[in-house]
């Protein structure tokens, strides 16, 4: 169980503010495990809505690759200390297109997330996309991110 405050003590989100997100996930199967870490910056159009930008890394055994995500998320409260939110993004998984089309090596995610302040500034964040692949629209990928987020 996360720790929050009461809805007496959180000031809320309102227009204007920004946030830092620090998160990942890792995935390990038959001895194989890759890891990807974001750093995101999104900005609030609205006391509900926030678009943001997140580059990543990706690291497993054999690489490691630049990656990054243009995102939106829709918050379904901002006077709530936990509250959960939809999300819609844009993943591109490597920008080496040394061999591919620079669309195929991206997705196009959906999903939804559940975000719970620990104080007026910073909250877990924990999100859920499936997104298909640009280049074929056949092939998914689930994704479960989960880490800090820092508000101002």
């Amino acid at each position: 169980m996360f720790l929050n405050i009461n809805a007496q003590e959180y000031e809320g989100i309102i227009k204007g503010d920004k946030e830092i997100t620090f998160n990942g996930m890792v995935i390990s199967a038959s001895g194989y495990t890759i890891g990807n870490l974001f750093l995101s910056y999104g900005h609030y159009f609205s006391d509900k809505l926030v678009l943001g930008i997140a580059p990543g890394i990706t690291i497993s055994e054999d690489m490691t690759e630049i990656s990054g995500q243009l995102y939106g998320n829709y918050n379904f409260s901002s006077s709530k200390p936990s509250f959960p939110y939809i999300k819609a993004s844009y993943y591109q998984s490597s920008f080496d297109t040394e061999d591919v089309d620079f669309f195929d090596l991206g997705f196009i995610q959906a999903g939804i997330g559940y975000k719970s302040f620990f104080n007026d500034k910073v909250s877990w964040d924990t999100s859920v996309t499936y997104g298909l692949s640009t280049a074929s629209f056949d092939s998914g990928m689930l994704m479960l991110m989960t880490g800090i987020s820092i508000k101002w």
